[in-house]
């Protein structure tokens, strides 16, 4: 979505603005280099986050699970 936005606010009537020199291209190329390396490490992290979330519940279940008697 915020690629869009950025691609929005670069458009003209001609069409979508793209750089013309060499340097305005390379920091063009570093912010969105930038932007996706943000957005990986978020999602990984979240992802991360998630599986440790399930598997202390499956641990905990299995603690809580081993410490009753058996039923008779």
């Amino acid at each position: 979505m915020g690629t869009f936005i950025l691609a929005a606010a670069q458009t003209t009537d001609d069409g979508i603005y793209l750089p013309g020199g060499g340097g305005s291209t390379v920091v063009w190329v570093i912010f969105i280099a930038l932007i996706a390396g943000l957005y990986w490490t978020v999602s990984r992290t979240r992802r991360r986050a998630e599986q440790e979330f399930w598997e202390r519940k499956r641990s905990e279940k299995e603690r809580d699970t081993g410490d009753r008697p058996p039923r008779s």
